[in-house]
């Protein structure tokens, strides 16, 4: 659907961090800080910023405690215990929205945040079932990384009648398609995941949303203060308000989790009067999202802050800045209402298909034989390519050779490089950065981090690494389908085999014994 479009659409924003308080609901801070917890749930918040908006205060990541149900407590960590904390996060020790850290001695403050001693340790808290219905880690650990995820959106009125001027059924449409809109959160998921994670409207099995909805997957709420309030103020009342109003419709406590009803929800604000300059926020490892006025349409805005629910982080470019990455989602460079074709890059889905986030689990969408991890100890090697976009196009790897989608280059270190091949066909085709060339991308650890992409060849091009490690594109063939690439990896003192081809087999090619147990891939087209 066309709907108001300004010269917002094609703004470039950066992005930054944020402290919200998710619960709204006072006297449960008040609750939490009274009982003095030992442990809480480890969160995080990033947000979408305006350009030429000032800083916010406290930089692009911030830190909060979760009392279990949604609730959230800033928590304002020193300098070693944010590099601590970043540390856990990253190699996979931690995870945002699930992992519980020790607490204890905490100071709490009046604002219902909280502070650890100077010399207090970040440390994890082994994690038990609770048997309790209605705690967030207990009902949402057991998600699969595929199948059907339910998804609701919130149009919020404030007490003086503001509210976005789409109508229900344009939300509906632009989020999930309802009505014939073909770029949108449902859309895209279904194409990057290969039609393996499905976005639903409406409520979980067992709570039917339907009599609350004022358009497929679209209710409305009205909040009893006004828009003009601190955004946390703002945040915290859409939360607690939602909660209210599915608490009262299916007779349960108002401070029932959300995640009891859905999966991952939206909110979409009219507009921002203080602390601005904010087009949206996520829940790193959660479940919401915060929209203000027409970005809640933007395809490309959808699947970036639906990636930081999954627990991606950002994804930075060749200018070493933290969200220039153009050829990932995560990096997010498509503002509009139809831009949105674009998925994650190779280090992202290696982290996707290895080590997902324990509750909002993303793996399941593609095969592992098709991640290949190259040491070229025994020689140079050579690999087949195709693009993520056109992954529906596989080969079986009986009746037509696979094809290797992601390279992680072994080299013993904790930072790694992450090669594909960027075809800008299929889910993939509104790539705006290296389309139909082989890119190569640096992450560390396992787990929450951001990746920085470190460059790009064409046919007959190389990229070295830091350690001397030489990657080529030794040819790329985009008149085919699927379009192909064959990537080289090799030591100085190597050279790349003679027989690497672009050029389909008409029958399967079995690589040698020495080739397929060096880059453990069992079909590879003139490997």
């Amino acid at each position: 659907m066309k709907l108001l479009r300004n010269a917002s659409r094609n703004i470039i924003i950066a992005v930054l961090g944020l402290f919200l308080l998710p619960s709204g609901i006072m006297a449960q801070a008040t609750n939490f800080r009274s009982s003095a917890p030992e442990e809480c749930i480890i969160s995080s918040i990033a947000y979408l910023q305006f350009p030429g908006a000032p800083p916010i205060e406290g930089g692009d990541v911030e830190f909060g405690c979760d009392t279990g149900n949604g609730s959230f407590l800033p928590l304002h960590l020193n300098n070693d215990q944010v590099t601590s904390l970043k540390g856990l996060v990253a190699n996979g020790e931690m995870h945002f929205g699930f992992s519980k850290i020790n607490v204890r001695d905490a100071v709490f403050h009046d604002d219902g945040s909280m502070s650890l001693p100077p010399n207090f340790a970040i440390s994890v808290v082994e994690q038990e079932n609770t048997g309790n219905p209605f705690d967030r880690r207990d009902q949402r650990k057991m998600q699969a990384g595929t199948g059907n995820k339910h998804f609701l959106l919130f149009r919020v009125t404030d007490v003086n009648g503001l509210v976005i001027s789409d109508s229900p059924a344009e939300m509906s449409d632009n989020l999930f398609g309802t009505y014939g809109d073909t770029s949108n959160l449902k859309s895209q998921m279904a194409a990057c995941s290969v039609g393996k994670y499905t976005v639903v409207p409406g409520g979980k099995n067992g709570f039917d949303t339907s009599a609350l909805e004022s358009a497929p997957g679209v209710i409305d709420i009205r909040l009893d203060i006004s828009l003009d309030n601190p955004r946390s103020t703002v945040i915290n009342a859409a939360l607690a308000k939602a909660q209210e109003v599915l608490g009262k419709h299916f007779r349960l406590p108002t401070y029932t989790s959300l995640t009891t009803y859905f999966d991952h929800t939206l909110f979409s604000l009219k507009d921002c009067f203080q602390e601005c300059g904010w087009a949206a926020c996520a829940s790193v490892g959660g479940f919401y999202q915060f929209y203000v006025s027409i970005f809640y349409s933007f395809s490309g805005i959808q699947m970036h802050e639906h990636g930081h629910n999954l627990q991606l982080a950002h994804s930075g470019g060749l200018d070493g800045q933290t969200y220039t990455d153009h050829t990932c989602t995560m990096g997010n460079p498509l503002y509009g209402d139809d831009l949105g074709g674009m998925c994650f890059n190779p280090a992202k889905n290696w982290q996707m298909q290895f080590n997902p986030h324990p509750v909002t689990v993303i793996n399941g969408w593609y095969d592992s034989r098709d991640f290949i991890q190259v040491n070229t100890t025994d020689g140079a090697q050579t690999i087949q390519m195709i693009g993520i976009g056109e992954y529906g196009l596989q080969g079986d790897g009986v009746n037509a050779p696979r094809k290797a989608v992601a390279l992680q280059i072994e080299n013993g270190l904790d930072t790694r490089q992450y090669v594909s091949f960027n075809s800008a066909k299929g889910a993939n085709f509104q790539d705006v950065e290296a389309p139909d060339q082989v890119t190569i991308v640096e992450y560390t650890g396992t787990g929450y981090g951001i990746s920085s992409l470190k460059g790009y060849i064409t046919q007959g091009n190389s990229y070295i690494t830091a350690e001397g490690r030489i990657i080529s594109a030794e040819c790329i063939n985009t008149g085919v389908t699927p379009s192909l690439a064959c990537v080289c990896v090799r030591e100085s003192n190597q050279s790349c085999p003679s027989d690497c081809s672009c050029t389909p087999p008409s029958t399967p090619i079995l690589c040698s014994r020495r080739a397929c147990k060096a880059s453990k891939v069992t079909y590879g087209g003139n490997i």
